[in-house]
């Protein structure tokens, strides 16, 4: 599976969807990431969704993308988004929707090359 498979939020959701135990990865990740800028994320019990990670995460970036762009800066450093990634972003995407999804892509790019390379 390359980078460029997951380009597109249409053909990334089915494959982020389909293996519970790399979305439960990906949150941990995510968490972890967070945790680094100073901030706790919670994420609901139960079979996790990538509607549940957005919705966690969706009121901090809101506010960070519109209140504290220092502390967005540091998320996006931390979590090693590509530099252009406002770029890619469909006309039709709110701009903190995108984010999120930018961000649990990298995420589980993330998780994927972790698990390639432990066996």
């Amino acid at each position: 599976m390359s980078n460029e498979s997951l380009d597109r939020f249409e053909e990334f959701l089915p494959v982020f969807q389909n293996r519970q135990d790399l979305v439960e990865k990906t949150a941990a990740q995510i968490q972890k990431d967070f945790a680094k800028a100073g901030i706790e994320l919670v994420f609901e019990k139960g079979q996790l969704t990538y509607q549940m990670l957005e919705k966690e995460m969706l009121p901090h970036l809101s506010n960070f993308l519109y209140k504290n762009p220092l502390k967005l800066k540091a998320i996006i450093y931390i979590i090693d988004l590509e530099e252009g990634w406002q770029q890619r972003k469909p006309v039709d995407v709110k701009l903190e929707n995108y984010l999120v999804y930018e961000i649990i892509r990298r995420e589980f790019l993330k998780v994927l090359i972790k698990e390639k390379f432990s066996r």
